[in-house]
């Protein structure tokens, strides 16, 4: 009896990792997917600056470089995102 229920409970937390492990993986493809979303959003004024030549022009380096920080300040405010961290 005991070592029925020894291999049971061995195989029962093989089989609750390997669902644990596709989940946080999924978790992960998901965040991801989320974070490019979110930074592509508010990185697109920034491309169109560029595209438009507006940072290209004298002081162009420190309009851009304070974009890129509000870009970073919003990114950061910004909820849902998910919590994976690599």
């Amino acid at each position: 009896m005991f070592v029925a229920l020894y291999l049971f409970n061995y195989q029962f937390q093989g089989q609750l990792e390997q669902e644990y492990a596709a989940y946080c993986s999924k978790n992960r493809e998901e965040s991801e997917k989320m974070c490019r979303r979110v930074i592509d959003n508010l990185y697109r004024p920034i491309d169109e600056a560029i595209q438009t030549g507006q940072y290209a022009s004298a002081g162009g380096y420190t309009k851009y470089s304070k974009a890129m920080k509000k870009l970073e300040a919003e990114y950061r405010k910004t909820k849902g995102k998910g919590s994976q961290v690599t």
